[in-house]
């Protein structure tokens, strides 16, 4: 199982307006906190928080993103891809944490519900 193990989210970010980011942001952490009870796993999830201080439009922000989301990705053991479908930059971390690694890695792929609190 998954239990003590750190895991990270891939889940998607990107949409076509300023609202549909904010709400695949929190997914993001709805995913972090279900995978946590799920597997006991401590998880991570760059993009849960990120786009909060780092503007994705500019380049030089964009790339401190992805830095920050490869160190933290490099900490972890596993990699749960969440949501209905895989973009591609979920697809894209796929590729980079398999070949940075040449190994086989565990993946979990979840479709997760999310449901707003009324």
């Amino acid at each position: 199982m998954l239990q003590g193990k750190k895991a990270y989210i891939c889940s998607p970010l990107a949409a076509p307006n300023p609202e549909g980011v904010q709400h695949n942001m929190e997914l993001a952490k709805y995913y972090l906190m279900q995978m946590k009870r799920l597997y006991h796993c401590r998880t991570f999830a760059s993009h849960a928080h990120l786009p909060l201080m780092l503007d994705d439009r500019i380049p030089e922000e964009r790339e401190t993103a992805m830095q920050i989301g490869a160190l933290m990705l490099d900490l972890c053991e596993v990699l749960i891809i969440c949501g209905s479908c895989i973009s591609e930059a979920v697809y894209l971390w796929h590729c980079f944490f398999t070949f940075y690694y040449k190994l086989e890695v565990p993946i979990r792929q979840r479709k997760c519900q999310y449901r707003q609190k009324v």
